[in-house]
Order: structure tokens, then sequence, then C-alpha cells
């Protein structure tokens, strides 16, 4: 029983940690501050999110410059780009 209750119950050091970062919010408000700094510094570069230009040949595309700037780990800033490319908010020209 007592194992039970150790399997669920977090140490208290554990339990400060989460509360202190970003660790303890739900997955929703993550993903839609992710979303939101992606956006951001879209137009801070200067693009319309629904509005990209198409990548050309031997350039960085929007995506590689957006990713240089935003503070994400790689496989985070590709899934909520996806989330956002999914909604429709961001789009190519077409």
């Amino acid at each position: 029983m007592s194992d039970r209750k150790h399997l669920t119950t977090p140490p208290p050091e554990a339990t400060a940690e989460a509360d202190a970062g970003e660790q303890s919010a739900p997955p929703q408000l993550k993903h839609l501050l992710q979303e939101r700094e992606i956006l951001r510094v879209i137009r801070e570069l200067g693009y319309g999110a629904k509005a990209l230009p198409k990548r050309k040949p031997g350039n960085s595309g929007v995506k590689a410059k957006v990713r240089l700037k935003v503070d994400l780990p790689t496989g985070v800033f590709g899934k909520a780009w996806e989330r956002l490319r999914n909604q429709g908010d961001i789009r190519d020209l077409p």
C-alpha cells in the first residue's frame, strides 16, 4: 500500500519545482503560448502568417527563420507549427 502512495504523490521538492516553472501549466496553455510566440516572431520578421512566401531554392524559408528566433526545442517547434497550419493560422501564398 505504501508503494502505491509513493507512486501517486510526488516528493515535495518535485511539486515546488513544477509550480515554479512552465511545467505546471496545462498542455492546452503550453500549446497556446508556443503558437502565440511563433505568430509573434512571424510578424516581427515582417511576414503575414496567412500569406507566407514559398521558399525559394537555395534560401531559408520563413519557417527556418522563425525557428532560429523562437526558443523552443526542435520537436516542440515542429508540432506547434503543424498545429498552426492545421488550424489555418499559417498559410502559404497561393
